[in-house]
């Protein structure tokens, strides 16, 4: 581990801004969740009016939205991860190799263990880090 207060000091703050992003992406779950359900009701139905058919296309749509915005909260997240690398990472090159070893392991495990970041039906948030060029990522992978 890097002796620098630079180092704990980013690791709270990522940890932060990925809790805040569960936080954020916990209710846009919930709700998928309730949309999906009464989609898949929907679906079950033989004599399928047109009203239903229509409410299973506006149900598939709101469904997307929340995909939208949980990809639009992921993305400004990695932007503010992104400032607390630029901020906090040495130039140092003599530095790197150890804030990486640190911080590699440590961002994936964060990511995997916040329970929001399962956002159901396949739809999972990954990320990596890279200390050399100051840069995190985070990306949805799957559907709602």
């Amino acid at each position: 581990m890097p002796p620098d207060k630079n180092f704990e000091e980013a690791k709270k703050k990522v940890a932060e801004e990925l809790k805040k992003l569960a936080q954020k992406t916990e209710k846009a779950k919930q709700e998928a969740a309730k949309l999906r359900a009464e989609e898949a009701e929907l679906a079950k139905k033989k004599d399928a009016t047109p009203a239903d058919k229509t409410r299973q296309i506006d149900l598939r749509k709101a469904v997307e939205n929340l995909q939208d915005h949980c990809e639009n909260e992921a993305s400004s997240t990695c932007n503010r991860i992104n400032g607390v690398l630029k901020a906090n990472v040495p130039n140092d090159q003599k530095a790197l190799p150890e804030w990486q070893k640190g911080m590699e392991k440590w961002y994936r495990d964060q990511i995997e263990k916040e329970p929001g970041f399962d956002l159901g039906n396949g739809m999972k948030l990954s990320g990596q880090v890279s200390i050399k060029d100051k840069k995190a990522s985070l990306s949805l992978s799957g559907k709602f």
